[in-house]
């Protein structure tokens, strides 16, 4: 792209999910990322982008349904949900659990741009 230095990808076009994905399971981590990811959503939402933070908690309380339960029926309603929500908000911030899971490879598969976010 026009301006960037050597070497520097050119910024990422269409990107509709964001996976912000912790490096450790600490407690300080978790606050930080807490505090960036409404940080970041408020800063959105100021810009009339329509976004929508999702974690595999926000996911149990709206489904009302363990995501361990989500196979092979379940996979396809939490697939289908996803893509609904995908269609009503302009970008999602999908924040992955601080450890392997299946809400976490799913962020990672679905995303267009992953964070990874840790402490300096």
């Amino acid at each position: 792209a026009a301006g960037l230095p050597a070497g520097m990808p050119a910024p990422a076009r269409d990107v509709r999910t964001v996976c912000l994905l912790p490096l450790s399971s600490g407690k300080d981590l978790s606050r930080a990322l807490d505090y960036m990811c409404g940080a970041l959503h408020r800063a959105l939402q100021l810009m009339r982008v329509r976004t929508l933070l999702l974690s595999s908690g926000s996911l149990h309380e709206e489904l009302d349904i363990a995501l361990a339960t989500f196979a092979p029926f379940g996979e396809i309603e939490l697939s289908l949900h996803l893509a609904a929500l995908e269609s009503r908000h302009q970008l999602l911030l999908c924040r992955a659990d601080p450890f392997p899971s299946d809400w976490t490879r799913r962020c990672l598969r679905n995303a267009d741009l992953v964070l990874l976010v840790g402490l300096a």
